[in-house]
């Protein structure tokens, strides 16, 4: 069969729909990406999806690339963590779906649970090893409209042998990489119309797979966070992903006609559209949580990302008393607060793994090791070659070789040989190389130190103040 595929600029869902007349050989696939559990968007999504099925009845197929999970407390600290996410993609009738590394956020047995729930198909090659999971199919067939999709499912491998995460969500799990099992599962193209690579590898990885392996007719991918529009035209792959947190839904129409298989995808701007007013009173429901609503403290100005880092860590080291503190970059998941009223839900928005501070003892050089070898970090290059690590109780300049990697931190109060107290989270205690043996003397919830940082505080002013550099 020919196969012809076309990437689209993003345009407006009556504009799409009216592009392309439905057909017995019109298929719609409506895909997502790192939802991170953004509920508020859904009923704007459920617009989208209604008026899809309505123009293409029964031909219609709801796809996520991963990290459903992670990013709003409303579902992260449910009492079934993740499960008001499940429900609402549920009740949107999604068909299929792979893992992204924050599936495992809350623990192997949470996640069987959450697969459990789930009406939709979980597929996800590679992953071996025995607990609460059990088997995870690698691909599933689904027919639509005469035509047969392959999916296939892969996942992110990039941090020791595991996706991105804590070490104790992973144990006794091994993961295959993503490209070994998109080439193993290639030749399923000779079995269905169109092969999707469903990927939460991210966007380079998915342009190396789909180089070597051009049996992918569609990739739908997910953990960068990359926003492609038009979709990348890779060979004859059509590569397509839709940002994060439903800014975009994906919408590819695979059309047959005179024996030629066209694909062509757009973006669609969520926010244009109404929201369902169904799935208004749905989330309205799980939002229904007086304690996450409670104010705890206010912010006299509007606060951005460095304001934010800056008073996590400062709250940190007042918290558990230590010379300094330090937050990772990933544990911030909010680029800027507005003035006002703080609710409790915020702690959640700002970092929403439930993290714990940990008080351990270290030397200026233990520190600067730390530093340096974060920066350095070849086991997740996503998030290496930049600043990491927010300070508070010392500025500090990481010192960059020619060749671009970090030689030494240069610090502004910190003696050489002397022994500090510091505040860590425990993903970077139990994730990062530290070469400290300290032992942990003190853990404490993020969201407690929070809750007490502001409410003493308060009106908070932002200090927006930048405590690292790069010399280069």
């Amino acid at each position: 069969m020919n196969k012809n595929v076309v990437a689209k600029l993003f345009i407006a869902v009556f504009a799409l729909l009216s592009s392309c007349a439905p057909s017995d050989t019109t298929v719609v696939i409506v895909s997502t990406n790192d939802i991170h559990s953004s509920i508020d968007k859904i009923p704007h999504f459920a617009t989208l999806v209604e008026q899809l099925r309505a123009t293409y009845p029964d031909r219609v197929i709801l796809a996520d690339a991963g990290d459903r999970c992670t990013g709003n407390p409303y579902v992260d600290w449910n009492e079934q963590s993740g499960q008001p996410i499940i429900a609402l993609l549920d009740s949107l009738g999604v068909d299929v779906a792979t893992l992204g590394n924050h599936e495992f956020d809350r623990g192997q047995q949470v996640l069987a649970e959450r697969i459990a729930d789930a009406d939709f198909e979980v597929v996800c090659a590679g992953i071996e090893g025995e607990g609460p999971l059990g088997e995870i199919a690698p691909y599933t067939i689904i027919e639509r409209g005469g035509l047969k999709f392959g999916f296939v499912g892969v996942v992110t491998n990039a941090m020791n042998g595991h996706p991105d995460g804590n070490e104790e969500c992973f144990v006794g799990l091994s993961f295959r990489s993503p490209e070994e099992m998109a080439a193993r599962y290639a030749s399923l193209d000779s079995e269905v119309d169109v092969l999707v690579l469903l990927s939460h590898a991210g966007y380079p990885t998915d342009t190396l797979i789909v180089a070597n392996n051009p049996q992918y007719d569609l990739v739908l991918g997910g953990h960068t966070h990359t926003m492609l529009s038009p979709a990348k035209e890779i060979g004859s792959t059509l590569v397509t992903q839709t940002r994060s947190n439903l800014r975009y839904a994906g919408v590819t129409i695979v059309e047959r006609k005179d024996g030629v298989l066209t694909i062509e995808n757009s973006l669609v701007k969520l926010d244009t559209l109404p929201a369902s007013e169904r799935y208004v009173e749905m989330v309205a429901a799980i939002k229904n949580n007086p304690d996450l609503a409670r104010r705890v403290g206010e912010l006299s100005e509007d606060f951005d990302f460095v304001a934010i880092a800056n008073m996590l860590t400062d709250a940190s080291r007042k918290a558990l008393n230590t010379d300094i503190a330090l937050y990772h970059n990933g544990g911030i998941r909010v680029d800027a607060l507005p003035a006002g009223d703080v609710a409790k839900s915020v702690i959640g928005f700002i970092d929403p793994f439930g993290s714990r501070m940990v008080r351990v003892s270290m030397t200026t050089e233990q520190i600067e090791a730390l530093i340096v070898d974060k920066y350095n970090d070849k086991g997740n290059p996503k998030e290496s070659h930049k600043v990491d690590l927010h300070p508070s109780g010392v500025n500090y300049t990481i010192v960059v070789g020619a060749d671009g990697e970090a030689v030494g931190v240069q610090f502004d109060r910190l003696k050489a040989g002397r022994t500090y107290s510091v505040a860590l989270p425990d993903y970077v205690y139990k994730n990062y190389k530290l070469s400290t043996q300290s032992a942990v003397e003190s853990f404490q919830s993020v969201e407690q130190i929070m809750e007490e940082y502001l409410t003493r505080q308060s009106p908070l002013k932002p200090d927006s103040k930048v405590r690292t550099a790069e010399s280069k």
